[in-house]
């Protein structure tokens, strides 16, 4: 009979803890993130201590004159650190396609309401934002012969 009481009290904490949590944890945003690379590198960004391209692999990798489209569910994925803080997400990005080289930037992002902030690095590069939109353009000149 103490065995299934304890059980039972196992259980009943276990879902009051899921209850206080699901009560705790926003409601995620439905809308993708668009991101277009007007540069000549690919891009990359690195989000608590991960790079997008091994995180989502070749969805993480914006390329070079193209546009990703990360969806609610990689936006999840990257972000479920800060999340669960209860805190925007934090992106530093890389003209790369794994994260090499030095950040040009650092991205704020709040999964309902997209980005929020943005801290420039390198003067070479820009980056215009609203919402769950971004384009960067910039970077070095190209060599001419």
């Amino acid at each position: 009979m103490k065995k299934l009481l304890r059980v039972s009290g196992l259980i009943a904490g276990l879902m009051m803890s899921a209850n206080v949590m699901a009560s705790t944890t926003p409601a995620l945003s439905s809308q993708h993130l668009i991101i277009t690379n007007h540069t000549n590198s690919d891009m990359t960004s690195k989000i608590s201590g991960n790079c997008s391209s091994q995180l989502l692999g070749q969805a993480g990798i914006t390329p070079k004159g193209g546009v990703s489209d990360i969806t609610p569910s990689e936006i999840l994925l990257a972000c479920a650190a800060s999340i669960l803080k209860g805190v925007p997400c934090s992106a530093d990005i890389y003209m790369s396609s794994n994260c090499g080289g030095a950040s040009i930037a650092t991205v704020s992002f709040d999964v309902n309401k997209g980005i929020i902030g943005l801290s420039n690095v390198d003067p070479n590069y820009t980056i215009d934002y609203s919402g769950f939109s971004a384009t960067i353009s910039g970077g070095p000149a190209l060599a001419t012969r």
